[in-house]
């Protein structure tokens, strides 16, 4: 627990913004996976994907500052393929 919060604590204050949009980033994804779960029978994904963009933008924005190079790569395809998803599911 102690490594955990001196992570958590270390990252603050190597960079307060990327700190932030990387909370925020995973409380959206949360969310969205969580809905997904929730309503795995039948999930509304107009709703969905735009938790996971968001989550995944926010991320992808933390990590470029961050200079995360895979990190970047993976969460730029998330970014993508939710934006694809997202005008899917619109019909």
């Amino acid at each position: 627990m102690e490594r955990i919060k001196n992570a958590l604590i270390r990252s603050y204050h190597e960079d307060h913004i990327a700190f932030y949009f990387e909370m925020v980033g995973m409380l959206f994804t949360v969310a969205g996976s969580g809905l997904m779960a929730l309503t795995a029978q039948d999930p509304n994904l107009l709703i969905i994907y735009p938790l996971f963009f968001i989550g995944a933008s926010t991320g992808l924005y933390a990590y470029y500052r961050k200079q995360a190079v895979w990190t970047i790569v993976l969460t730029a395809y998330f970014v993508v393929i939710n934006t694809v998803g997202f005008f899917i599911a619109l019909g």
